[in-house]
């Protein structure tokens, strides 16, 4: 009789590391993607000051060639 609580104890443990494993795995993902957002974010905000930076030396060109 005392092996049959020894057993659902064992297995009750085996429960938990299983759902502590998942669990630490369904962190891992939230937090890779909340890397992807902010590496796209980021991306966007480059490509954004290369338009500016791109027009602002266009507009520099097109002014000095009026200017000549």
């Amino acid at each position: 009789m005392q092996t049959e609580p020894d057993e659902s104890i064992k297995y009750l443990k085996a429960e938990i590391n299983n759902l502590q494993r998942h669990l630490g795995q369904a962190k891992m993902v939230e937090m890779l993607q909340q890397q992807l957002i902010q590496q796209s974010e980021q991306e966007e905000k480059i490509k954004r000051l290369c338009n500016m930076i791109c027009s602002a030396g266009r507009k520099d060109s097109s002014e000095e060639t009026v200017a000549r």
